[in-house]
């Protein structure tokens, strides 16, 4: 049987979803907003970053076209994101919009080019790019969890 690039796609992009969720749930409560070194980025930090990411790049495969997120949905979602529970029901939401919308795109479409800031980007780039992010941002996670002694493998 057959895979396209979208369902592998969409497939990893829930993957990396559930893969940030074990490892928040995984950092100390009081650990989650903690900054190491006091100006590094916390957990909840990247986690809410990988939200608006997820829905940026879901807009970009419906709009076939590249922007930022709206100041608006911005705004929403930084308000939305004040502790680990409504910052992960954030993360579900947002990855499973942006599985749809990589679900979306027929399999023929995926080499179809958009210009951004970086050059022309195939659709294939754009239905793997958020799962890129939120895979760099677990590790950032974990990471931050190593530098409190926490040195187990969380996922």
């Amino acid at each position: 049987m057959r895979v396209s690039l979208p369902q592998i796609a969409a497939s990893r992009t829930r993957r990396a979803v559930k893969d940030l969720r074990a490892a928040a749930h995984s950092t100390l409560p009081d650990k989650v907003t903690w900054s190491p070194l006091g100006d590094a980025r916390s957990a909840l930090s990247v986690l809410t970053e990988c939200v608006i990411a997820n829905y940026k790049w879901r807009d970009i495969l419906r709009n076939r076209q590249y922007s930022d997120v709206s100041e608006e949905l911005w705004e929403e979602v930084t308000k939305a994101c004040l502790d680990l529970p409504a910052t992960l029901a954030q993360l579900e939401t947002s990855g499973e919009q942006l599985a749809q919308a990589i679900l979306a795109i027929p399999d023929n479409d995926t080499a179809d080019e958009i210009e951004s800031p970086w050059g022309p980007y195939t659709l294939a780039d754009c239905c793997l790019h958020a799962y890129w992010n939120m895979v760099y941002h677990e590790g950032q996670i974990n990471y931050i969890q190593t530098l409190y002694g926490d040195h187990e493998e969380h996922y």
